[in-house]
């Protein structure tokens, strides 16, 4: 998003410049860059395997915090053929407006962004699951070098559909006020900070699911469609309502689960839809003179990236919590209210005056009292589950908490990743050996675990995904178990706040980076085999894909002892059946498996693990014969690392 916005607002930027020329120089300039970026295009077709698809070579490495590596490589592939389409709204309204300046070219504004939602919606319907990434990048190059030609055409037609009676410069007496133009970068950064800030929210506390940054981002151009399609579609009343009696209900699942899944979507889409309402219904009441839409456009894009460097950047490193969710709020709800009680048809306009004499008082009353209500919702809230907040702390990963309930010989400490629980351990006594969670003794890595350690002496493991450590109770003195972990803070949290890895006989080694390109590494080094490598890095129904891929296997199967070797996949889900996709992997490379279910240990929720092996015997083993399931699965594609079907995959 932060690369989106920030690319947009250096596309209104070029247009804000050439604003300046004659509409000659305009279009001259504006061939030229069109002619030498598709020809980049069509240049790539030689160096990478696709266009717009960086070469493997770019991949990330394993810094802590990718924020510049992951902007690098997003400027690399489709920075300057984002860049040109970036610039094409604003250009073509500001060329319609001078052909046809008797109508609005703000429509346009509206039509390209219901381009935008279509493609968004159709993508992970109607391309993903049906094109690999190759042939997505050639299709897109194709449809690119399409559209520099039509945007050649639309410049041939600009240059001889008009009369060259004046030139066309920036009119000097088209004055903006300064106070307008501060509105447009507020309300602008306004949407954008709720829209991040909700997103954020939804995938910790609901799922980080798809769908849930799909729907956020629909409803944010959703919005933009209705507002700069006409003031009809605005309902300022309506809107602002709907927003009050929203936003502190998302406040409280911010901090407390929603009461099921489907409330939560809800009301978030509600709060954030009608927030995005009210600032884009201001923003088009607000919109200057068509000759002067350059600069509304530049203020607008400027303000959606202060939110994005905010949300993206510097709230992580500030805050240890999602504050910006409240700190949006806050600017909302003064928007909402000044908005209400300055419309003349709504029931606000007539009761400030009950309350007030002024809007000095108003706003001084909302200044103070509103902040204070959030403070106490912060403390209150989170009595309401049981459990009380040791330490908070957030990184580029997201936020982690640990909490403890209970006391004395019931003491639980747990860990979270937002809202998911990420492990949890018994602070008593001999409890707090014993495995809890999706890895109890019942669970098929702890069958798996058992089985194997019950045959061999000094096994090695290695598990991608560290959590608490809950895998190290199984480590016996000689055992290696080799932890591969992408958050700094977990391996903090892991050491200082729970006791499984510091308790555990075994040696335990952990290593900071993506486990897939640890484990690349280390086959490269041709370093010991591990007898199991277990998977475990989902934060809770995100699906890391490239650890589901035929490649990825096809490395695990590189590090494993043959024939011996037994990989252990976390398939616990709530929206995504992985048995039959797994079980496809199992056939692709001509392993055993079984799919075992159980109980999490202190948990309602089910843990679902599949064990791959080449050597049927272990899993022959009579605990695990009994524990797995005896039933068919549908067939799926295989995963690749050039394609990946999750709708196929759907409970």
């Amino acid at each position: 998003m932060l690369f989106f916005q920030t690319v947009l607002l250096l596309g209104y930027a070029y247009i804000l410049f050439i604003a300046k020329l004659s509409l000659k120089k305009q279009i001259v300039l504006h061939a030229l860059v069109v002619v030498g970026i598709v020809s980049l295009i069509l240049s790539l077709f030689t160096f990478w395997k696709a266009p717009i698809l960086p070469d493997i070579s770019l991949k990330l490495n394993d810094n802590i915090s990718p924020i510049f590596q992951v902007l690098s490589i997003l400027s690399i592939g489709v920075g300057l053929p984002y860049f040109l389409l970036s610039t094409t709204s604003v250009l073509l309204q500001r060329w319609f407006g001078v052909i046809q300046a008797d109508k609005s070219p703000y429509p346009l504004y509206a039509l390209s962004n219901v381009a935008s939602l279509l493609a968004l919606l159709s993508y992970p319907v109607f391309i993903e699951p049906f094109f690999p990434l190759q042939r997505q990048g050639f299709g897109w190059a194709i449809g690119f070098v399409l559209y520099g030609i039509f945007l050649l055409v639309c410049c041939g037609q600009t240059w001889f559909g008009h009369t060259q009676k004046k030139d066309i410069a920036v009119q000097k007496h088209v004055v903006i006020e300064k106070k307008v133009a501060l509105l447009w970068l507020l309300l602008s950064a306004i949407s954008t900070l709720m829209l991040l800030a909700i997103t954020n929210i939804q995938t910790q506390s609901i799922a980080p699911v798809p769908f849930l940054w799909i729907l956020p981002l629909s409803l944010y151009l959703l919005s933009f469609i209705l507002c700069f399609s006409g003031e009809r579609w605005y309902w300022r009343n309506l809107y602002a309502y709907i927003f009050l009696v929203t936003m502190p209900l998302v406040l409280v699942f911010s901090v407390v689960q929603a009461p099921s899944v489907l409330s939560g979507i809800i009301i978030y889409s509600l709060a954030l839809f009608s927030c995005c309402m009210i600032c884009h219904g201001e923003l088009y009441r607000l919109r200057p003179h068509p000759k002067r839409l350059d600069t509304f456009y530049v203020l607008i894009a400027l303000g959606s990236v202060m939110s994005g460097i905010f949300v993206g950047i510097v709230a992580p490193l500030l805050f240890n919590g999602f504050w910006e969710i409240y700190i949006g709020f806050y600017l909302s709800f003064l928007l909402a209210v000044i908005v209400l009680t300055r419309y003349k048809n709504s029931f606000a306009y007539r009761l400030r005056h009950v309350f007030f004499t002024s809007d000095k008082e108003l706003y001084l009353c909302m200044g103070i009292g509103y902040p204070t209500i959030l403070i106490a919702l912060s403390f209150v809230l989170p009595l309401v589950s049981g459990y009380s907040s040791i330490k908070h702390w957030r990184n580029f990963y997201g936020t982690v908490t640990v909490k403890e309930k209970g006391s004395g010989q019931a003491k639980v400490i747990q860990m979270q990743h937002g809202n998911i629980i990420h492990g949890t351990q018994s602070a008593s006594g001999s409890q707090r050996f014993e495995p809890t969670a999706y890895f109890g003794k019942k669970s098929g890595v702890g069958l798996a675990l058992s089985a194997y350690g019950a045959k061999y002496k000094n096994i090695h493991v290695g598990i991608i995904g560290l959590g608490v450590g809950t895998l190290a109770a199984y480590g016996r003195a000689g055992d290696l178990f080799r932890f591969y972990e992408i958050n700094p803070q977990v391996v903090t949290v892991a050491h200082n706040n729970f006791t499984y890895v510091k308790d555990s006989p075994a040696k335990i080694d952990i290593v900071l980076g993506d486990g897939r390109l640890s484990l690349e590494k280390e086959v490269k080094e041709k370093s010991d085999k591990f007898d199991i490598v277990v998977l475990d890095a989902f934060s809770d129904d995100a699906i890391p894909v490239h650890l589901l891929t035929q490649e990825a296997f096809a490395l695990y199967l590189a590090r494993l002892t043959m024939p011996n070797g037994v990989i252990a996949v976390n398939i616990s889900n709530n929206y995504i059946n992985l048995r039959p996709l797994l079980v496809q992997v199992a056939k692709h490379f001509g392993l055993h498996y079984a799919v075992i279910r159980s109980k999490a240990e202190g948990n309602t929720l089910l843990a679902e693990w599949i064990l791959l092996t080449k050597n049927k015997e272990i899993l022959d083993a009579p605990e695990i014969i009994r524990a797995k399931e005896k039933k068919q699965y549908k067939t799926v594609s295989l995963w690749t690392d050039d394609y990946s079907n999750l709708f196929q995959l759907l409970k």
